[in-house]
């Protein structure tokens, strides 16, 4: 069941009910996903229609050539790397895929995804774990996520701020840098990415129907994969902007669906036998993941204690400026456009999109323990925004 409260919306983003048909004399609306040069937008150009596929095919080339351009070289490994690294190494070596070993330690307040992928990459290309195999995954990565931006973006926004931030995605410092790291970030930020993207398309934009289904599925086991990849993040990550969404804008009635059953069924199938496996065999596995995730967040751990001084408060603002270089200069324009009713563009859409962005950027801010890589959830949110500000800011109309 479609979410009967949600207003559908045609091309110039007027509220259509589902009570209302349209007069005998009117055509039927379009769809907010039909292509740009539809919408009765000066600034489509040579941009959008069918102009579209062309620059969707060129984003993603340069995506792969940016992606993975020269994997052995760049800079050299961060400790976050070599831990994936190492732990694959050292799970591949002993033949046990269940407990992460780290220098002959248990590793296990990590989950598996990560090293799991990077051993599937080294069996996949006959060679042993190395640079190369450990930041190939980053790099394919890299490219689902400037895909997914693209994705969203235009069903929200159209063909042109689609292709705008597609660019600005694929040509931003955050898949400039991260697609050449081994870290798991980059990984679970596309997964969730994806899970987001998909579950806001199926249940606002997408007519109840077996599309609808496919996306909340997609997006249901997507979060769970980033559970295994980097559990527990996707708990927040996904959970806090879709929860508060429903709640701002009141969309209970997306969950009327059964479907959603089977969805949660989809996201608990990944990460729990794995969670599960380690809980009954490893006695300190809850006070392990306590520690690493609860304590971290209240500064208890250690380490993160130094972190709850005021200044850390603006820890993250130099870090979203950075990884959105080089169109940082574009972020305040862009959060006030969020808020203004513009043609072609779905209002809904931007709403959530501003609450992803907002939510996150609280929620790490609130953190007692803090790292440039934990922000990495917001960027993808923001360069839709970006794109969209863009493709206004060039308008050569």
């Amino acid at each position: 069941m479609h979410d009967t409260e949600s207003p559908h919306f045609n091309s110039s983003d007027e509220l259509q009910t589902d009570s209302l048909a349209p007069a005998a004399d009117q055509s039927p609306p379009r769809s907010i996903d039909a292509p740009q040069s539809e919408f009765r937008n000066p600034n489509s150009a040579i941009i959008g229609g069918h102009w579209v596929w062309g620059w969707f095919a060129a984003l993603v080339g340069w995506s792969i050539v940016v992606g993975f351009y020269d994997l052995q070289g760049g800079a050299e490994f961060e400790p976050t790397d070599g831990w994936v690294a190492q732990t694959a190494r050292e799970m591949e070596e002993s033949g046990n895929w269940i407990i992460p070993v780290f220098s002959g330690e248990k590793r296990f307040q990590k989950s598996p995804g990560a090293y799991w992928v990077v051993m599937s990459v080294s069996k996949l290309l006959g060679r042993d774990i190395d640079k190369v195999v450990a930041r190939l995954p980053n790099a394919v990565f890299g490219v689902l996520l400037v895909i997914t931006i693209f994705w969203f973006t235009r069903r929200i926004a159209g063909d042109r701020s689609a292709v705008f931030a597609g660019f600005a995605a694929a040509s931003s410092v955050m898949i400039l840098y991260w697609s050449h790291r081994g870290a798991s970030d980059l990984g679970v930020t596309t997964l969730m990415t994806i899970s987001l993207a998909t579950l806001f398309v199926g249940s606002v934009l997408e007519s109840p129907g077996w599309k609808q289904v496919s996306l909340w599925m997609i997006g249901y086991l997507a979060a769970g994969c980033a559970m295994l990849y980097k559990m527990p993040m996707p708990l927040v990550c996904v959970g806090l902007p879709a929860l508060l969404y429903v709640l701002i804008r009141w969309r209970w009635g997306i969950f009327a669906n059964r479907w959603h059953l089977v969805g949660l069924l989809l996201f608990l199938l990944p990460w729990v036998p794995w969670a599960s496996a380690v809980y009954f065999t490893e006695p300190t596995a809850l006070l392990k993941w306590r520690v690493e995730f609860w304590d971290r967040f209240t500064g208890d751990l250690p380490n993160v204690e130094f972190q709850k001084g005021l200044k850390y408060y603006f820890f993250y603002l130099p870090v979203l400026l950075l990884y959105t270089l080089p169109y940082s200069l574009s972020i305040p324009q862009s959060l006030v456009r969020g808020f203004r009713r513009e043609a072609g563009v779905n209002r809904e859409g931007m709403w959530f999109v501003l609450i992803w962005v907002v939510a996150l950027f609280l929620f790490f801010t609130a953190s007692t323990g803090k790292e440039q890589r934990y922000l990495l959830p917001v960027i993808p949110p923001m360069l839709v925004l970006l794109g969209i500000e863009l493709s206004h800011l060039f308008d050569p109309a």
